[in-house]
């Protein structure tokens, strides 16, 4: 198997990702432009949320054996409601973008725990407990239609019973909150802190 190496995107890897797809449907093909943008002011991209002043995100290449590009993560802290609509806002590590390259979606063949989307889940949970005492929470948006993006989630123990995110003019649900809690005593002393405020 061909060993999967992590680099932090920049600038200068913009040229290497313009023929990253992650599928066609309209949700994987947003997954697709983020990693793509070029840093135009007011436009949402990597190159634009890394040099965010308020909440840069960090943004990751996977490639395997440092040459074919596999896919990429994003993570960035953000302020949640904990858990309802009107409840007081707590830190959270969100995972705001990941993608897998088509080509490398459901491989290498064999058990499910070996495959490389597993590996970059895997990662980015690593990344987020480095911060789980002041960010007990690793949070995702993932669109309803996403079966294989839900199902792969659930994997990872994550949950959907935050309030989802409703399409502005259907009303209908378009994107579930899901989170995973990395650390229940740093969660209950943030809510607890807050509840008191």
């Amino acid at each position: 198997m061909l060993e999967l190496t992590k680099q932090s995107f920049q600038a200068s890897d913009l040229a290497a990702v313009q023929n990253f797809h992650c599928g066609g449907q309209h949700y994987e093909v947003e997954v697709s432009d983020w990693i793509k943008g070029d840093g135009q002011p007011g436009v949402d991209c990597a190159l634009t949320s890394i040099a965010d002043p308020d909440s840069p995100s960090r943004v990751w290449l996977y490639t395997l054996s440092g040459e074919s590009l596999l896919g990429y993560a994003a993570l960035a802290k953000r302020d949640w409601r904990w858990k309802g609509k009107k409840d007081p806002h707590i830190p959270v590590t969100v995972i705001i973008w990941v993608g897998l390259d088509s080509a490398y979606q459901g491989k290498p063949d064999g058990p499910k725990e070996d495959r490389y989307c597993m590996k970059v889940m895997g990662d980015l949970i690593s990344e987020a407990l480095k911060d789980r005492s002041t960010h007990p929470v690793l949070g995702l948006l993932v669109h309803k239609d996403n079966a294989k993006a839900i199902a792969l989630y659930k994997r990872f123990n994550f949950d959907d019973g935050l309030v989802p995110i409703l399409n502005r003019i259907s009303k209908e649900v378009e994107y579930l909150r899901m989170f995973l809690i990395l650390d229940a005593g740093s969660l209950l002393a943030i809510t607890s802190a807050q509840k008191r405020k």
